[in-house]
């Protein structure tokens, strides 16, 4: 009997995905069953992975420009300014994502996917900050000017704390990241409560917000730039992976 992973070469397998049917899987029908939840995952594969937004691993060459979304939505994310690829310091991989506190900015583009409403989420990342961060030097987030806050989200940093905002424009829920130090920070909602992990570890938790806006994703900039590294990032929509204390994750 041939299985998921594949075996003889028989007939077309194109219209089933029983696994009596004889034949080999083709890539087209194997990203179908991913698609509709019925291809097994592999070893260390993620289960979730159909509900990730976003994925960048930030591997490439040394001084790239090229940063991959390897979601199944593949979005086109674009470099600005002197934001790169670095082999300077790397969490996983060979490079990750460099920010120089001056103008660097990565955007994707403009989807309702951005909006968080009555949903359970996880947008989680490898920091490594670089010094003592401007007021609200952005991160991670929907971005329409800073002076537009309705429906929006965003993960920023001041000096040494990161904040999680509401969409009413204050800093909502915080903790304090080390400079110079590779953190996981995963700012997770699991029904109607919002909690902000640093190392698998609970900062804070606060009453759930909705945020309607979807303008385009921004990492690196908000009111002011951030200064340092990402690694590993990764926007996951309708499950909440961590609900209390956890390891945080090896390579993505």
């Amino acid at each position: 009997m041939i299985g998921f992973n594949g075996g003889l070469i028989g007939a077309a397998r194109e219209t089933s995905f029983n696994q009596s049917v004889p034949g080999v899987w083709t890539p087209r029908e194997q990203l179908k069953a991913k698609r509709a939840l019925l291809w097994p995952p592999n070893v260390g594969e993620d289960p979730y992975y159909n509900n990730v937004l976003l994925l960048l691993r930030a591997d490439g060459a040394n001084g790239s420009t090229t940063i991959l979304d390897e979601s199944s939505y593949a979005r086109t994310m674009t470099a600005y300014a002197d934001a790169n690829l670095s082999t300077s310091q790397v969490k996983f991989g060979t490079t990750s994502l460099y920010f120089d506190g001056v103008d660097d900015y990565v955007e994707g583009p403009s989807s309702a996917d951005w909006a968080l409403v009555d949903t359970d989420y996880c947008v989680e990342f490898w920091i490594y900050p670089v010094g003592s961060q401007l007021t609200a030097s952005g991160i991670i987030g929907t971005y329409t000017g800073w002076n537009s806050y309705a429906g929006k989200w965003q993960i920023i940093m001041t000096g040494s704390t990161l904040y999680a905002m509401t969409s009413g424009g204050s800093y909502g829920i915080s903790a304090t990241l080390t400079a110079s130090t590779w953190s996981h920070v995963a700012w997770v909602r699991a029904g109607t409560t919002a909690s902000l992990y640093v190392n698998g570890i609970s900062q804070a938790s606060t009453s759930a917000n909705n945020y309607t806006n979807y303008a385009p994703i921004r990492l690196g900039t908000a009111f002011n730039v951030f200064s340092g590294y990402l690694d590993d990032i990764r926007i996951t929509k309708g499950v909440a992976r961590y609900t209390s204390n956890f390891t945080p994750p090896g390579a993505l």
